[in-house]
């Protein structure tokens, strides 16, 4: 079974979430979007899958949930901006005037999933 995964090279933060529920695959953004924006980095990558079930239960994939959090999540300005493409989907941050140069890891998150 796969395992979600989560590299950071200081400036944007890989996620890939394969293996986790839906809800566990949203609290999990909902964290690194969180913790990425208070440490200053730029951008974040989510590989999410290109959810091939019927399109009558999108709604109940990561792709579909994810791309609802994250217009809900521009809306509100947490984000600067996102667009999805294939099974990933790339969410750049505001501007910060906060560069924490500790890395981000699943290790500090482990309580979302």
């Amino acid at each position: 079974m796969a395992r979600p995964s989560l590299h950071d090279n200081g400036q944007t933060v890989v996620v890939d979430l394969h293996g986790l529920s839906v809800a566990q695959a949203l609290e999990l953004v909902v964290e690194i979007v969180r913790v990425a924006g208070k440490r200053g980095r730029q951008s974040i990558r989510f590989i999410h899958g290109s959810s091939t079930s019927s399109r009558l239960y999108d709604n109940g994939t990561i792709k579909h949930t994810l791309s609802e959090w994250l217009e809900g999540a521009h809306k509100r300005g947490e984000i600067a901006s996102w667009v999805a493409y294939g099974d990933e989907s790339l969410v750049a941050l505001p501007v910060s005037n906060t560069s924490d140069p500790n890395t981000i890891s699943l290790l500090e998150l482990t309580n979302v999933y």
